[in-house]
């Protein structure tokens, strides 16, 4: 009902909408609704594009989670796809040694994976981990995992 309300008295593209539209696509995914989720992450993505600029963190963050939806509806061509326009839109704006980037690159190591293409997972998994190693202590739990992942002791 707010995001009725405000569709009322906001202009189409709107930040607050965006925000509305993420909040309700979180909603749907808790309740096992993907598809409908996925609506609201499309439209957020909508909203945001004519909001921000192209290469925007937001956009990023945006692409993981309709790839995210994605993946729990088993369509992982599909995520990978939107994980791999996040993973640009970072590469651009962010240092590259970011734990962002270190993220993106897991998530797309981890579709691969699910695909069965373990080549291209284990080159991702390798990038994020290569990014971790620089910006976390050498004992940080993250990086055993990710060691554990890759098949390093």
């Amino acid at each position: 009902k707010g995001l009725q309300i405000r569709q009322i008295v906001l202009p189409d593209n709107h930040p607050d909408l965006a925000e509305w539209n993420r909040k309700i696509a979180s909603t749907y995914e808790k309740l096992g609704e993907c598809s409908k989720a996925l609506c609201y992450h499309e439209k957020r993505v909508e909203i945001a594009q004519n909001v921000v600029p192209e290469n925007h963190p937001n956009l990023a963050e945006s692409n993981h989670k309709i790839a995210s939806t994605y993946e729990k509806l088993g369509e992982y061509s599909k995520a990978l796809c939107y994980h791999e326009k996040g993973l640009q839109i970072r590469e651009i704006v962010l240092p590259e040694d970011h734990p962002d980037l270190a993220e993106s690159n897991l998530k797309i190591a981890s579709t691969y994976e699910k695909l069965g293409e373990y080549a291209k997972a284990l080159c991702y998994y390798q990038k994020g981990l290569e990014i971790r190693r620089n910006v976390l202590s050498e004992n940080h739990s993250d990086l055993a995992e990710l060691d554990d992942n890759n098949g390093s002791s």
